[in-house]
């Protein structure tokens, strides 16, 4: 199984984009820009697809994090459930019309750790969930696709990235709005 790798030093850059991207509106909403073009995760990324339009009204509440709305889930296939590995590439195509959700509110979840629900840091098992945002998927400069997933350790959150090529486990759920 290929490991996850770290882009977490690349993201510490903070430009006047980022302004572009939320804006805090009180102390349990903030609003997204999920058009906005995303922070790139390394140097060679370019975007292939990034899903998403307008602002967006994010909401914490007692019953877990909402967007517009309405509520954000952690999806898991059934073929991830029960100890099976699902290849991201499968995955991916699983997900294909389903509500996921993009990188620009990983990022703005990222900068406002607070309205992040308790239970995305671990899953039933008690192990670390990686959230991935299939809305925006990049690829490397040999072209290798990969999703950028927040996750938390070491007490803090923090934001990584996987190729499509390895196995999505158990504890590497989609976000995505549940049915309305």
């Amino acid at each position: 199984m290929a490991q996850r790798v770290t882009g977490d030093q690349h993201f510490e850059k903070q430009t006047a984009e980022d302004a572009t991207r939320a804006t805090t509106l009180n102390e349990t909403t903030i609003a997204v820009n999920l058009g906005a073009s995303p922070k790139l995760p390394f140097n060679e990324a370019e975007v292939e697809q990034h899903i998403g339009e307008g602002w967006a009204i994010v909401e914490k509440r007692s019953d877990g994090l909402y967007l517009n709305g309405r509520k954000v889930v952690l999806y898991l296939s059934r073929r991830q459930q029960n100890g099976k590995l699902l290849k991201g590439y499968d995955l991916r195509e699983e997900l294909t019309g389903k509500p996921v959700l993009n990188a620009n509110l990983l990022d703005a979840l990222y900068d406002n750790p607070h309205l992040i629900p308790e239970d995305w840091k671990k899953d039933d098992r008690g192990n670390t969930r990686y959230i991935f945002f299939w809305a925006t998927i990049f690829r490397g400069s040999v072209g290798y696709p990969y999703v950028r997933c927040l996750f938390f350790a070491d007490g803090a959150w923090n934001r990584h990235y996987s190729w499509l090529g390895i196995d999505w486990l158990g504890n590497d759920p989609a976000a995505l709005l549940a049915n309305s």
